[in-house]
């Protein structure tokens, strides 16, 4: 039974992800459909322009440069689009004209035509500039620099994303600092220049950190925001019911003093109207009495209803901060139980030690920066009476946590689909069928959505006499290999793509395959970026060099020997320094 059918029994995760991709896949028109509405959509344009309706025409023209542009007939795309410039340059329309050079460009660029691109993309530069639009300014010259990083025109390509990083310092925008310093990685990467590379890497890595900090931050705040608000009405209502306390205690004073004085009167009264009877006076005396126990009746019930109604203001603010607290804490443990959850989740579809152990001494080192990781580990064996091919992999998918493992669920069902459903059994075409898989599975061709993978992917064929047969393919991950009789290290980089993307990543990206020839005894090790990008508190990395030095030193143990020594190295580099990223390590020893 396959790995595809022991991860169905352990977790039902697939139909998840089957329906997942149905409501993500891009719609694709079929190709007659298209050509009908291309005929019906050129007859109406020429009728349009007879009749001098040419923004009609434009419209119609538009529409069927992007139903050609959907089925990849980039070339008949492009000549629309072009019609589409003619009638804005003729109609004196110079934002028409703009966009109509940013579909372009968009289409070449597609179409690996950069020259082409690079021309209409300075076409569309020379109106953002007209127009001082800073943002969509670094924008094109980004999209220019990353042609240009295509034809090897390198110092161009710098010198214009070395301007684009200016513009977005100057407009402090974070989103764009780090795309720019994402294509400034890109170029120096394919230029070879690891400094400069690593450098850039280094600001983009911190700019995405900022960005989920501030956004994190931002929710935070909110929440601080309303404990505050209820705190303030707290407060607010204790000095209302201070001031009332003091206003009462005033207005009994001032009738004490109003009772002393009619006395006082009451007794002159009595002395320069001597004939006034006694009775009178008592009369009168007995009327003062009774008003003023009514007065002092109506303001204490005065007093007792404004201060219980006091009282109740601040009995509901305090229940309402406690209710909030209550759901705070309830929030921030449902959010930790669903993530521990999906750990559990994610763990089931790892390969288990018993599946890798029918075809190696293995060890594997899976160390996630949070509960959840975006790096996962794959295996999946062919048999014919017995396992003679296998297949297994690392992949380190964008970002870490959540995010991360989102994609490492989908990249893990892809792999599985295209390996064990569809029967593509080369390295290098698994690879580009993944890359194009998923694309349309997050619909890069029409958001920014620039998240991927990078992955090293090798097939191990058994033949006679004990000899076995190593097929690699690598997007921006590396194959290691140390020969047991030799002791030597051999390693093979693959190429310098990434799987996914948008923009300039193609629909179809062709990866290379390696070959080695192996016996029992030999090691293979695959990694993520994880343990070579890991600071010490000097926040220098543990570095490629250091890792060959641990494979070298190592690999004629028995692989679990292996693992505990490459674990107490890393700490003892990492001392107290935080796990920056997902750290995951694969070694396998041929059997």
């Amino acid at each position: 039974m396959t790995f595809l059918n022991n991860m169905i029994s352990a977790v039902s995760v697939r139909w998840i992800f089957f329906f997942l991709l149905i409501l993500l896949v891009t719609p694709v028109y079929p190709q007659d459909e298209i050509d009908e509405q291309l005929k019906e959509n050129i007859s109406k344009a020429a009728s349009y322009l007879e009749e001098g309706k040419k923004n009609a025409a434009a419209q119609l023209f538009n529409q069927s440069a992007y139903l050609l542009r959907s089925a990849n007939r980039l070339e008949e795309a492009a000549t629309y689009y072009q019609k589409v410039l003619e009638i804005n340059s003729d109609l004196g329309n110079r934002r028409g004209q703009m966009i109509s050079h940013n579909s372009l460009a968009m289409v070449y660029l597609e179409a690996e035509n950069y020259q082409k691109a690079i021309y209409h993309l300075n076409k569309e530069l020379e109106f953002r500039k007209q127009i001082n639009n800073k943002e969509e300014i670094i924008n094109v010259l980004a999209n220019i620099a990353l042609a240009e990083n295509e034809m090897s025109s390198f110092d161009s390509a710098i010198e214009n994303i070395e301007s684009a990083i200016n513009l977005s310092k100057e407009l402090n925008d974070f989103a764009l600092l780090k795309r720019c310093y994402g294509v400034a990685y890109d170029i120096y990467e394919k230029l070879g220049n690891d400094t400069k590379s690593r450098a850039y890497f280094e600001l983009y890595s911190a700019i995405d950190r900022k960005l989920k900090e501030q956004k994190m931050a931002e929710i935070t705040n909110e929440a601080d925001r309303k404990v505050t608000v209820a705190e303030s009405e707290k407060h607010l209502t204790e000095k209302i019911l201070n001031e009332t306390s003091e206003e009462l205690e005033k207005t009994v004073s001032t009738l004490q003093q109003a009772e002393e004085l009619t006395r006082e009167q009451k007794m002159e009264i009595e002395l320069n109207e001597a004939k006034i009877s006694e009775q009178n006076a008592l009369l009168e005396a007995k009327r003062l009495r009774e008003r003023s126990l009514t007065i002092g009746l109506i303001v204490t019930t005065i007093f007792i209803v404004v201060l219980t109604f006091m009282i109740l203001k601040i009995i509901r603010a305090n229940k309402k901060i406690n209710q909030q607290k209550l759901w705070l804490e309830k929030q921030n443990k449902e959010i930790r139980a669903s993530i521990r959850y999906a750990q559990t989740i994610q763990q089931a579809i790892l390969p288990g030690n018993n599946e890798i152990e029918k075809h190696f001494d293995a060890f594997i080192l899976y160390l996630p920066k949070d509960i959840v990781s975006g790096d996962f580990y794959w295996i999946s064996a062919q048999e014919n009476g017995k396992s003679d091919t296998v297949y297994f992999s690392v992949v380190d998918c964008t970002g870490h946590g959540v995010p991360g493992a989102f994609m490492s669920m989908i990249g893990n069902s892809l792999l599985n689909e295209i390996v064990n459903e569809r029967g593509i059994n080369s390295p290098a075409e698994i690879l580009g069928m993944l890359n194009y898989m998923i694309r349309i599975a997050l619909r890069q061709e029409e958001t920014d959505n620039n998240d991927g993978m990078d992955l090293a992917l090798c097939k191990l064929e058994s033949q006679s006499n004990k000899k076995y047969k190593l097929t690699f393919a690598g997007a921006k991950r590396p194959l290691y290999v140390i020969k047991n009789k030799e002791n030597k290290l051999i390693s093979h980089r693959g190429d310098r793509k990434s799987i996914g993307g948008y923009g300039l990543s193609k629909r179809e990206i062709q990866f290379t395959n390696y070959t080695i020839e192996l016996e029992e005894g030999d090691m293979i090790y695959l990694f993520s970026d994880g343990i070579i990008d890991q600071n010490s508190p000097e926040r220098k990395k543990f570095g490629r060099l250091r890792l060959e030095e641990v494979f070298v030193d190592c690999a004629k143990l028995r692989p679990i020997e292996q693992k505990a020594i490459i674990e107490q190295r890393l700490r003892d580099y990492m001392k107290n320094e935080e796990q920056r990223d997902d750290i995951t390590l694969v070694g396998l020893k041929i059997i």
